[in-house]
């Protein structure tokens, strides 16, 4: 009997000890990373309040952090991030009945040298959030919050708290200054290094497109034609994917359109809004709505310069009044009713120590083949850089002149001697910027001067 009493009391004090011992909170890492992660950075002599009750401070007399251990019920959880985007939820305040899709753009280094980044420092004139993995703080504005490529982490989110607002990084420059962006970022590793990846909706894209594409002074009715070609251009980019690799759509550099290079601002914002969901269509199918800066007064096949027949891509002439004998009366000439006369790059010339036999040229007369310096060189790209005019003065239709220029500005010209006179500049093929603000002055139509560089196309809504 005794010994049972003693059993009893041994199974009692066992039981008593496992209800103790699972009572106890388990280390939330979470908040533990956080916390490690937030004393790498310069903290201001102010709360930086978190939405789920971490508060993480400085004290004016110590410089200590605190921290709050966070209900469970108030914790971020890794599945409110949208499955296939890391869409956070909130974000889908933004109406979206105008906005359209959604477009992932990962975002180059300064002077556009990389997609990968070894710091980045991000600000917000007002309060913003921070989600590391599963844990959101809320940073007051003006705080700037760091990560290094040497940080632990899986993923990070920051956004606004107000959708107004935008989220600047103070580790890019563009001209000099740093860039603010709409919508959120993510921050991921990849091969070592930072990645940054910027969500927004597609309508909002376009707002920073256009201006790092046209020049503002072309006015609100080119600029709605510039709207129109890059969310084409932008749709159809999506459908190719080029930058799955990144867990992104497109980027924000010539690979694929210009983005935020310049700011938006209310003409370019008005020029998207009053375009919105229209895009350019083939059979039905999204076309790539190739642009350029300059017609030389001919535009060429896009087979003449990527190789590929494509119907609504065809060389045709810019200009009226006049008709030439050939294509070298055309280039000599400067001054002519062609669309494109206003641009500098209309004509130009310049002199290089180079052998250059023009030995083939496509319907629009691009050079398609040529012999250099006794090498045969094919393809509009190639012989361009093959005449890399870097170190030589390129004298321009309007008098200025151009140094350090490291390609020629098109493949439109002739030589004589060891000078190149060309027009023109880009690759030639679809629309020309010069040439949509020569043809608003002419009082063409938007739909008119669309179906001018593509033809046989529709103008659709893309979304209701």
């Amino acid at each position: 009997m005794k010994e049972n009493k003693s059993l009893f009391y041994l199974i009692i004090i066992i039981i008593l000890f496992f209800i103790n011992y699972k009572g106890e909170k388990p280390i939330d890492l979470a908040i533990d990373k956080s916390k490690e992660f937030l004393e790498k950075t310069d903290m201001p002599d102010q709360i930086i309040k978190a939405e789920n009750d971490i508060i993480v401070k400085t004290n004016e007399e110590n410089k200590t952090i605190e921290f709050k251990q966070p209900e469970e019920e108030n914790k971020v959880k890794s599945n409110e991030m949208a499955t296939d985007s890391g869409l956070q939820p909130e974000l889908n305040v933004i109406p979206k009945s105008s906005l359209g899709q959604k477009i992932r753009v990962v975002l180059n280094s300064t002077n556009f040298t990389s997609l990968m980044h070894n710091t980045v420092s991000v600000t917000s004139a007002g309060a913003y959030y921070v989600t590391i993995d599963d844990n959101r703080t809320e940073c007051a504005g003006g705080y700037v919050f760091t990560v290094k490529d040497t940080d632990i982490f899986d993923k990070i989110f920051i956004r606004p708290i107000d959708i107004n607002d935008k989220i600047k990084i103070t580790s890019i420059k563009r001209h000099n200054v740093s860039p603010e962006y709409r919508g959120f970022l993510e921050i991921c590793k990849k091969s070592g290094f930072l990645v940054i990846v910027n969500q927004l909706y597609l309508e909002e894209y376009l707002y920073a497109v256009v201006p790092s594409e046209m020049p503002l002074s072309f006015g609100l009715e080119a600029l709605k034609v510039q709207a129109i070609c890059a969310r084409t251009y932008a749709i159809f980019q999506m459908e190719q994917n080029r930058f799955r690799d990144y867990n992104a759509d497109v980027d924000d550099s010539v690979n694929c359109q210009v983005y935020n290079n310049v700011p938006e601002n209310d003409l370019t914002v008005q020029a998207v809004n009053e375009t919105n969901s229209q895009v350019i269509t083939y059979n039905e199918q999204v076309i790539p709505a190739y642009f350029f800066s300059t017609s030389c007064g001919n535009t060429a096949n896009g087979e003449d310069v990527w190789g590929s027949r494509i119907e609504y891509l065809r060389a045709k002439r810019q200009y009226t009044g006049i008709e030439f004998m050939d294509f070298i009366e055309l280039i000599k000439t400067n001054e002519f009713n062609a669309y494109d006369n206003a641009s500098p790059w209309f004509r130009w010339q310049v002199t290089m120590p180079h052998s250059v036999e023009v030995l083939a040229r496509g319907q629009g007369q691009n050079v398609t083949r040529a012999k250099i310096n006794g090498d045969i060189v094919e393809g509009e790209l190639r012989i361009r850089q093959a005449l890399n005019p870097d170190g030589y003065t390129i004298y321009k239709h309007d008098g200025s002149e151009m140094n350090n220029y490291t390609i020629l500005p098109s493949s439109f010209f002739i030589v004589a001697d060891n000078t190149i006179i060309g027009g023109g500049n880009g690759h030639g093929v679809g629309l020309s910027q010069y040439g949509v603000k020569g043809m608003i002055e002419r009082e063409y139509s938007i739909e008119n001067i669309l179906k001018h560089y593509y033809p046989d196309t529709e103008l659709v809504q893309y979304w209701k």
